[in-house]
């Protein structure tokens, strides 16, 4: 089965105080690479869910579970948000399972219960271990950009260096 995903930009709404939050949503960060997704910060004192168009969610919804809003002004919430994200990122296999029948009711209300109690739980492994995962992503991604800008012809290349004193060399 196929998913139809909604029209970039897709707004993400999240909770900029936890640190799991944070940790997660720069973790997904890592993997749009064609920018189709725009992170908003919902625990900023002038963040005003009117301003994006989102009738009848509350500024504490956004800190409450993880939202999102397609281009067209559908609303994603919980689970449907991470479902959405993982199949913009072609990953949708990842977590279907947490949409099967039998789970579906259970798994989002686990979900629920651990987005409400986040902030006292002790999840300091969790966001290390998005962090570290991160960082991976973020120099593999920096790898393979430096790679991409190398062009060798004849067994020599040319490696563009930037900065005010070094001009670009070739190197043999």
């Amino acid at each position: 089965m196929e998913t139809t995903l909604p029209t970039a930009p897709i707004k993400v709404f999240f909770d900029g105080s936890c640190p799991l939050c944070v940790a997660e949503t720069d973790f997904i960060r890592t993997k749009d690479t064609h920018n189709q997704l725009m992170f908003i910060d919902a625990s900023r004192a002038d963040f005003k869910p009117e301003d994006f168009q989102l009738q009848g969610i509350t500024q504490q919804d956004c800190m409450r579970e993880l939202i999102a809003q397609s281009a067209d002004g559908t609303i994603y919430r919980a689970l449907a948000t991470f479902r959405l994200l993982y199949a913009t990122f072609g990953l949708a296999q990842a977590a279907a399972w947490t949409n099967w029948p039998l789970l579906h009711r259970p798994i989002d209300a686990l979900y629920r219960w651990f987005a409400r109690n986040r902030h006292w739980l002790p999840i300091s492994g969790l966001v290390s271990m998005f962090e570290r995962r991160t960082q991976q992503i973020l120099e593999k991604q920096a790898d393979e950009a430096f790679a991409q800008r190398q062009t060798c012809h004849d067994g020599v290349c040319e490696i563009p260096i930037t900065g005010d004193k070094i001009n670009p060399e070739i190197i043999n």
